[in-house]
Order: C-alpha cells, then structure tokens, then sequence
C-alpha cells in the first residue's frame, strides 16, 4: 500500500510481518485484521485514520508473509498470544481496530489490558455460542483431518484473473477495481503463477478450541474505552435472536459502546460499505477527541 513501510516482529519463535504507514508525533493504531486475510485488509478506509495515527498492520501466523508454524497447530490461544506480545511492542496507550477473527481478539486484549487502549474499533467479531452439540462435532471433524494426515495440495492459479473471479464468486457485491487491489494482497507470484497468501494449517481451521464464554464476558465488562462496533446487517455470522448468546447480550458487557449494522451489507463492511464505514470512524474519532 501506497506510503507504508514492511518491517517484522519477533514473537514467540516466529516472526509476525507488519505494514506501518510512519505518521510522527501521532499516536498508533494498531490493526488485525479477520480468518484467511492479510495486514492490507483496511486499504480502503485509511482517509479518516492516517491523519489521526501513526498505522501500524499486522499478519496473523501462518497469514501473509509472517512466519508459519512447523510443530503444533493453529488456534485462537495462537493468534491471542501474538496479539498480545504485539501490542506489547507498541508505544501505548494505543487505538485498536480488528475485523472478524482480529475483531474478537482484539475485543478480548482490550479487557485483559484496558490501561493500553484509548479507543476500540471493532468489524463484527461475534458468532455467539452454537447450538448444542456444533463445537464436538467441529473437534471431531478437526480430530479425524489429523488423522487422515495427508498433505494439502496447494492450487497454484495460472493469472491473477484467475484468484479475482475466486473473489468474485465470494464477494459478489463488491465492484471489479476492489477486488483487482484484493487480490493483490492476498496471493504471492510462485513458478508457474500464484498462490493463496495463507498456510494449509490455517486453511484446515485450526484447532477448533473456542474461548470460554464466561471469561469472555469478563474480559468485554472490562473495556473501559469508548468502542465502535460496525457490522453488516446481512453477516453470516451475527448472531441471531434464536441464538443462546444473541447479539444485544454480547453487547451489553461493554461500558461504553456505540453500535452501527450497515443495511445490505455482510461480513466485511470495510470492503462492502467502506463509504459508510469512513463517515462513521470519522464521526466516531471526533466525538472521543482522537484529532
């Protein structure tokens, strides 16, 4: 992305790839991106946060150029612990913004360490708990892949038009130049064309070992910053009012937050509805004093 510097985080045995765009004197804002994306996921809602901040963006293990785990597996306890050592490696107090898996994460650290964070920006983030009996059978399916042991074979697509119409098929509102600036920062060129920007490890789910919903309610009623949640009205994954934990009740463990559900828009708001999501952060950074 245009006016961001590459450099790299040691944590914990490997390596964790960042983006910063330098913005001196101003504080960070430190971003995660969601499951199966890279650090450049918010490129198009950077107007309203790189005069406010100093941006700082960072792969997930086993996600685009950071390291790759080579004994064990991955999990959220994975994710969670390099979260954590990267905000530690930052000036604080800090800004935090995640999307989907990074928002989750991201919603959790905030509580487990509420005096580093000024304002807390979230897209999505929250599933709920599933029906009775889904986190078994997503162990026990996690359990028989192990098992089977064989090696993924990783597709190479011969053009980059070739991983845009596999976006396409998955992002069908959004227009052609926004999934032509995905797609860039999702593969990397190998012999013979490209390849998905993610480890096969992370590409089978990980170790589906959920956090525990009592610590997580623990953990929101801590955030004692201002917090923006966006999501997408049509996500596939907000949780429903049938659902034992629905979204008004995940919600109401947070202090101090400011809720928006974008009309006709899924699970990624900053890609689908990024118009929207600009006004809303700008809004949202004035009220809480963030110029």
């Amino acid at each position: 992305m245009d006016g961001f510097e590459s450099f790299f985080l040691e944590v914990a045995g490997g390596k964790i790839h960042c983006l910063r765009r330098p913005n001196p004197g101003k504080p960070v804002l430190l971003g995660f991106h969601g499951f199966a994306d890279t650090c450049e996921t918010f490129q198009f809602i950077l107007e309203p946060l790189a005069r406010r901040f100093e941006l700082v963006f960072a792969d997930f293990r086993g996600h685009g150029d950071s390291s790759r785990i080579t004994e064990g597996y991955y999990s959220a306890a994975t994710y969670f612990g390099d979260a954590i050592a990267l905000c530690g490696q930052m000036k604080r107090p800090l800004t935090l913004m995640g999307h989907s898996m990074g928002a989750a994460l991201g919603a959790r650290l905030a509580g487990l360490y509420p005096e580093d964070f000024t304002h807390v920006i979230l897209f999505g983030g929250f599933s709920g708990l599933g029906p009775a009996g889904e986190d078994l059978r997503r162990l026990r399916s996690w359990g028989d892949q192990l098992r089977k042991n064989r090696p993924e074979k990783i597709r190479v697509m011969k053009t980059m038009r070739e991983a845009e119409l596999i976006l396409k098929s998955a992002h069908k509102k959004l227009p052609e130049d926004r999934i032509s600036k995905m797609a860039k920062s999702l593969v990397r060129p190998v012999e013979g064309g490209f390849v998905w920007k993610i480890d096969s490890g992370v590409k089978s789910g990980g170790a589906p070992l959920p956090f525990n919903p009592q610590l997580s309610r623990e953990l929101w009623s801590r955030v004692d910053c201002p917090v923006l949640f966006i999501y997408g009205e049509e996500s596939h994954l907000l949780p429903g009012a049938g659902n034992q934990a629905s979204l008004d009740e995940i919600l109401s463990h947070f202090k101090n937050l400011e809720r928006h559900g974008l009309p006709d828009c899924g699970h990624n708001p900053h890609h689908e509805k990024p118009d929207d999501v600009v006004r809303i952060l700008d809004a949202f950074l004035k009220k809480h004093q963030a110029d």
